[in-house]
């Protein structure tokens, strides 16, 4: 099977624009754990009780909740994405 840039090329040739990359692969929906990887920074400083040597996404994710107009983007997506 071609993979897509063979695709992509063909579809070219044929007259047929190739779909945007979004279009291509859904889009991956992070986790809990996508939290403590993603919010480092923004939980030590917002959330200084939790320790940072233990991952807790879940309590990660409730006490940075009311902060996610400061947050990256990144760190707003994982938060959303945790919440119930």
């Amino acid at each position: 099977m071609p993979n897509r840039a063979v695709l992509a090329v063909l579809a070219v040739l044929a007259g047929f624009a190739p779909l945007p990359v979004c279009a291509q692969a859904p889009a991956r929906s992070a986790g809990p754990s996508q939290v403590s990887r993603s919010c480092v920074q923004e939980t030590a400083r917002l959330c200084p009780a939790l320790d940072p040597a233990i991952p807790q996404p879940r309590n990660q994710a409730i006490c940075l909740r009311p902060y996610q107009a400061s947050l990256s983007l990144a760190c707003r997506r994982a938060v959303r994405a945790a919440s119930p």
